[in-house]
């Protein structure tokens, strides 16, 4: 079950259901959290056997995980990797244009303007008017200062 849930596409979240009160679960998020960061780190059998006889699993357990592991070891790191890479759509560029809406409906007069942006990725377009686009504007500089900072202060 472990190495199925390490292997699924559905792997991101779908371990317990967040109750960990029940010893079992803890006990089966525990192996999982350990056998997929041992794949991830491309640990050895070896070091891994060790690890399971420390926390006082029999022989015939370990032995079988063990097996389990050699078997499933890359399709856990394949993906892993897959989690890591593409799976976020990247920004490749903005578009936008403004239009001035003079009239909206039959009744309704609006005097403003309407900014329409494309995120690039051709997925994420959307509307907004002019408070929503200098919030917008606002909070991506804050953004990019908080980035600065970080890289900054990495450097340093």
């Amino acid at each position: 079950m472990v190495f199925q849930m390490a292997t699924s596409r559905d792997f991101v979240g779908c371990a317990f259901d967040g109750d960990l009160r029940d010893p079992v679960k803890e006990a089966g998020a525990g192996l999982l959290a350990l056998i997929v960061e041992s794949a991830k780190r491309d640990v050895d059998d070896s070091l891994l056997r060790l690890q399971l006889e420390e926390c006082k699993m029999s022989s015939d357990r370990v032995d079988t995980l063990l097996e389990n592991y050699r078997k499933q070891k890359q399709n856990i790191r394949i993906r892993l990797s897959e989690l890591s890479t593409g799976r976020l759509p990247h920004l490749v560029g903005v578009d936008w244009a403004m239009d001035y809406r003079v009239k909206h409906g039959h009744l309704t007069h609006l005097d403003e303007p309407v900014f329409r942006v494309n995120l690039g990725n051709n997925d994420t377009s959307f509307e907004c008017n002019l408070s929503q686009m200098q919030d917008l504007v606002h909070t991506l500089r804050d953004a990019v200062k908080c980035v600065q900072g970080k890289v900054q202060g990495d450097i340093e």
